[in-house]
């Protein structure tokens, strides 16, 4: 195909379009076209046929049986009952192949109509629309995914694709296809200690060396989404003269003040690395939850050096601000107000924003 991006002139296509962010429309239009063909001119009629399930079998294999039957006609041996076979067989699979890649797109449509930064998204250069070689191998993918579940998830993935192209591998999507239903199930189970869209927090509740959580580990290992390090991996977290320590994540943070009888100038959180695979993964996972992880992480290995002669700890959700990174207040883990307050007297300014929460009146 070529790298041209397809364009279409129906008014119906661009109803059908106005639900999904302006600026990612001719991504759009290229990964439908690549999945449904034709039918990417008369999108709302196509996406009524895929939420009628395509009631009509005999309506939809009629569009395809021409083309097919030329073909199978100049390769056959000339049997009439072995022309039948395989035009029965060859239409069958093209058929099938066709509604997966149809249902595949219904989910991307809606996919993409979901985003809720949509007047954010900035226009894609030519050169960064998703591309053709991974829209080859994704469209052989697709063809082949029969289960609601997997068609659900090709379609956030190329949903994914398409509005920041190169967030999912080739690697990636080879691991999608083959990964077995018990080790995605335990990838996914583990996807509520990870943090920084990095690491597995090794909760020390849990044992790691042994049972079915490290022959578990072995075969992610193996598939290709954590890391096999023979040595001790820790997420060092450095503590301030003052006792302050922040826990960056991707969304969220954690943060808060050590009390001086902790006596300590850095913490060793022990972890497990993702590959970049695991990390292209976890985007998909719908258990993955940044912010539960960085609270259990916070109340194993802090909570417990902290004591009512000043240490504190809160979580919340990391906002960009002009002059860098801050956190805005959701939850305190141990101490309360008070104890922030005491920490601003100090001096120095405070990594959160309390103004963003409702705690506000309480810090001011």
């Amino acid at each position: 195909m070529s790298d041209i991006v397809p364009e279409t002139n129906s008014p119906v296509a661009a109803a059908t379009l106005a639900g999904i962010p302006a600026a990612l429309v001719p991504a759009s239009i290229k990964a439908l076209d690549r999945l449904i063909g034709a039918a990417v001119d008369v999108p709302v009629a196509w996406l009524n046929q895929q939420r009628a399930k395509i009631e009509s079998k005999t309506a939809a294999l009629m569009l395809v049986d021409d083309a097919i039957a030329g073909t199978v006609a100049k390769t056959a041996s000339g049997e009439p009952e072995i022309i039948n076979r395989a035009m029965e067989s060859l239409l069958r699979g093209a058929y099938r192949k066709q509604v997966n890649r149809e249902a595949v797109a219904s989910v991307f449509v809606e996919e993409m109509s979901r985003d809720t930064d949509r007047d954010n998204v900035q226009p894609q250069p030519k050169e960064e629309i998703i591309a053709d070689d991974w829209l080859n191998l994704f469209e052989r993918l697709a063809e082949d995914a029969s289960s609601e579940r997997m068609q659900q998830l090709w379609g956030r993935v190329l949903a994914g694709e398409v509005s920041r192209p190169g967030r999912y591998s080739v690697r990636t999507l080879r691991i999608i296809a083959e990964i077995d239903p018990i080790s995605a199930e335990w990838f996914q189970k583990l996807s509520k200690l990870a943090f920084e869209e990095s690491f597995l927090y090794q909760d020390p509740s849990l044992i790691w060396n042994e049972g079915e959580l490290f022959f578990q580990l072995s075969r992610l290992i193996e598939v290709g989404l954590l890391h096999d390090s023979a040595d001790e991996v820790v997420r060092t977290i450095t503590i301030e003269p003052n006792g302050r320590f922040i826990m960056w994540g991707t969304s969220y943070a954690a943060a808060g003040r050590l009390p001086p009888s902790a006596g300590t100038e850095r913490l060793k959180i022990r972890v497990l690395r993702l590959t970049n695979a695991g990390r292209e993964l976890l985007n998909l996972v719908n258990d993955f939850d940044e912010q539960a992880a960085l609270k259990r992480v916070v109340e194993a290995e802090i909570v417990p050096a902290l004591s009512a002669d000043g240490g504190f700890a809160y979580i919340g959700r990391i906002q960009k601000t002009e002059h860098g990174r801050t956190i805005a207040l959701d939850e305190f883990l141990f101490g309360s107000v008070d104890d922030v307050k005491a920490a601003l007297a100090e001096g120095g300014s405070p990594v959160f924003a309390p103004q963003k929460t409702a705690l506000a009146s309480d810090i001011a």
